[in-house]
């Protein structure tokens, strides 16, 4: 009796042809001429892209994952992970750097906090790149002039204010301008000041006397203001001096002076004391 192949079912179905001779963990495959081989499958016979992350072992995953042996991948492959090439696709950066490929900080975008102590001077900074805003310096003024009514200053054996009644010149920042002759620094940086005084000034009566005019800061003289002048009665002396100092937040200026010899009344015509950034 014929019977055809195709009609075999159940356990009367034979194995696929040559199977006995086959190794353990081959494939049947055909060469498309009506025969095959028993062979392990080639790899050029997976299609592309076609082997998922599933697919792969797990070491294989955690490897990758990690970028450490690359175990399974080609040596080519591994050599590109390895120097990160060809990587065209970025993810788009935003907030204080912007861009894909190439990155840019944000104008603004670098705070103090993001600075190493002490890492910027001068050699990093491009020419020009920082200005200074010329109008939010410390500057102001005050200053005294009556010919018919000086100011009058008795005598005494130490430095004594000049207290005359002043005028604020009206354009001070960051410095208040007193009418008690007192300029004030109410800036926040501490910043390096240069303090310009002039006087007019005679001696009532009297002996000539030496006659020393300093600025005094919160009360205590500074160093290197002081100017002495030989004031001869009746006659009119003008004295003037300069000194820097570096200025906190209320330090306040005034004018001193003292008659370095006996009694002998000082008559002011005019005081002025000018503040301004250095």
């Amino acid at each position: 009796m014929t019977i055809q192949h195709k009609l075999i079912t159940g356990a009367d179905l034979h194995e696929p042809k040559d199977v006995a001779a086959a190794a353990a963990n081959k494939v049947y495959v055909a060469n498309g001429s009506g025969s095959g081989t028993w062979a392990t499958l080639a790899t050029a016979s997976i299609t592309d892209d076609a082997v998922t992350a599933d697919k792969l072992a797990n070491s294989i995953n955690t490897a990758i994952a990690a970028n450490t042996a690359k175990t399974g991948i080609t040596s080519s492959q591994a050599t590109a992970i390895t120097a990160n090439t060809a990587k065209v696709t970025n993810a788009t950066h935003s907030g204080e750097v912007t861009g894909a490929t190439a990155l840019t900080i944000a104008n603004n975008a670098v705070t103090n906090a993001k600075m190493a102590d002490n890492a910027i001077d001068t050699a990093e900074l491009a020419a020009g790149a920082v200005e200074t805003d010329k109008t939010n310096l410390p500057k102001g003024k005050f200053y005294f002039y009556n010919t018919g009514s000086p100011y009058s200053l008795s005598f005494a054996s130490s430095t004594a204010k000049v207290a005359a009644t002043t005028i604020a010149s009206g354009y001070g920042n960051l410095v208040t301008e007193a009418t008690s002759a007192r300029l004030t620094y109410t800036g926040t940086p501490t910043t390096v000041v240069k303090l310009d005084f002039d006087v007019s000034i005679k001696q009532a009566s009297g002996a000539d006397r030496d006659i020393m005019i300093s600025v005094h800061r919160n009360g205590t003289v500074i160093a290197g203001s002081q100017v002495v002048v030989t004031s001869v009665t009746g006659d009119l002396h003008q004295a003037a001096g300069s000194c820097f100092y570096n200025a906190a937040t209320d330090d306040y200026f005034e004018i001193y002076a003292q008659n370095t010899g006996a009694d002998g009344t000082m008559l002011f015509q005019k005081v002025a004391l000018t503040l301004t950034a250095t």
